[in-house]
């Protein structure tokens, strides 16, 4: 496993778990707001696997191992197409949901917009982590 598969790996996890406690967090402050210090105390494990995390996937195997090659790059570059394409329908969506619960003279509080815009980024981040680790599954061959 090449430093940028440990990377995806550690970024697919980094931010599922972080979009996932993000959703609940808000959602709790904003149902509950005398609950935001319990949340912050749930967010400091997740803290501590991150820079585990980041520290292993920094290390080399090798001195000799490249950062990454040719085939690294174009892996790269097709996840950020899949991302941009699945960050286009995410917002479609969030938009469409928005309008169906709201209705055309409804109101939104404009707390929560953002919120929903960095939920979404965070999904769009896991989906190219999630699609690089899909194309780097993909070119795996098995002898047998």
């Amino acid at each position: 496993m090449n430093r940028m598969q440990k990377a995806a790996w550690v970024g697919f996890l980094w931010s599922l778990l972080f979009s996932i406690h993000f959703a609940t967090a808000s959602i709790a402050i904003f149902l509950f707001p005398a609950y935001r210090r319990i949340l912050f105390l749930i967010l400091f494990p997740i803290l501590v696997f991150l820079i585990a995390a980041l520290v292993w996937s920094r290390r080399k195997q090798s001195p000799a191992d490249p950062e990454c090659d040719e085939r690294d790059s174009q892996i790269s570059r097709r996840a950020g197409m899949a991302a941009l394409i699945a960050l286009s329908f995410l917002i479609y969506v969030s938009d469409a949901l928005m309008l169906i619960w709201t209705g055309t003279a409804g109101n939104i509080l404009t707390a929560l917009l953002p919120v929903i815009h960095f939920w979404i980024g965070l999904l769009t981040l896991s989906f190219y982590y999630a699609a690089m680790l899909v194309l780097y599954g993909k070119g795996r061959t098995v002898n047998g």
